[in-house]
């Protein structure tokens, strides 16, 4: 597979312009050091929360479907960032990000240095953390 690889998020005081980046490999995968930020997600569904409850409260049709919406969009608002060039990626597009650190990487057939856990372990990792935060804030709330 040889393709045109997104860079991601522009950083103009940061990115050194050049050509399109060039790799032919199946995955790039191995060869990204990707970091998983579900913190914009997770704030959405406290929105959300909220909002349905206070719709259901206040018997308010808007506030409820309000919430209902942002809740069933909040995972369009999960991100990674690049560990090598600092960009913001949209997890779809993963595959298709190569800055020069990931494209020497995979032009040289060598993988990341550590084992870094997948994209997709990391946000379990995250909703996990966060789940059993909540769960401790609200047993503490109710006095248990």
């Amino acid at each position: 597979m040889e393709a045109e690889l997104d860079r991601g998020v522009a950083e103009p005081g940061l990115d050194h312009p050049g050509p399109p980046v060039r790799v032919r490999v199946e995955s790039l995968a191995p060869f990204q050091r990707l970091a998983a930020n579900p913190f914009l997600v997770f704030l959405a569904w406290l929105a959300a929360f909220v909002l349905i409850r206070h719709g259901i409260r206040s018997v308010r049709l808007g506030w409820f479907l309000a919430g209902l919406t942002i809740g069933l969009l909040a995972p369009l608002l999960l991100q990674c960032h690049c560990l090598d060039c600092g960009a913001t990626i949209w997890p779809p597009r993963r595959q298709r990000h190569a800055c020069r650190a990931v494209s020497a990487r995979a032009a040289a057939g060598r993988a990341r240095r550590f084992p870094f856990p997948s994209l997709t372990l990391q946000f379990v990792i995250w909703t996990l953390a966060l789940a059993l935060a909540a769960g401790a804030l609200m047993l503490h709330r109710l006095g248990g």
